[in-house]
């Protein structure tokens, strides 16, 4: 049998490929699951921190801790994750955009078609729904 490249890869085996621990990192899409668990890999990929970085900042308080299943695992709460890059962003001056109030397109549609009616336009809305 070959050795796993470092850094995770599939090793052949006779029964099948056999993953190893660094390629299972969840898909993206589970972020927007408030209580979806994420395994530690896909917590390193999202960071760019090592495990072993994240156990240092987990023991210093600098990271939320995880959720233990077992002995070898652990999980962290999508949100709290999400949290923690939400403020490492902003404490360097990063800012999210605010949400869009009206699509840009559909107001100026409306205008012409406010002003082809000669009527004043209605204030804008904030969600879709008039």
């Amino acid at each position: 049998m070959t050795k796993p490249k470092k850094g995770g890869t599939v090793k052949p085996t006779p029964s099948g490929p056999l993953w190893t621990k660094r390629d299972r990192v969840q898909p993206l899409s589970v972020l927007n699951v408030d209580d979806a668990l994420l395994t530690a890999a896909t917590v390193e990929a999202l960071t760019g921190d090592s495990i072993p970085t994240i156990d240092r900042k987990v023991k210093a308080g600098e990271f939320p801790p995880p959720i233990t299943h077992s002995v070898r695992d652990r999980r962290w709460v999508a949100w709290q994750v999400r949290a923690h890059l939400r403020a490492q962003a902003e404490a360097q001056g990063v800012k999210r955009p605010a949400p869009a109030g009206i699509d840009p397109f559909e107001e100026v549609a409306l205008a012409r078609v406010m002003h082809a009616l000669d009527t004043p336009a209605p204030e804008k809305r904030s969600n879709g729904h008039g």
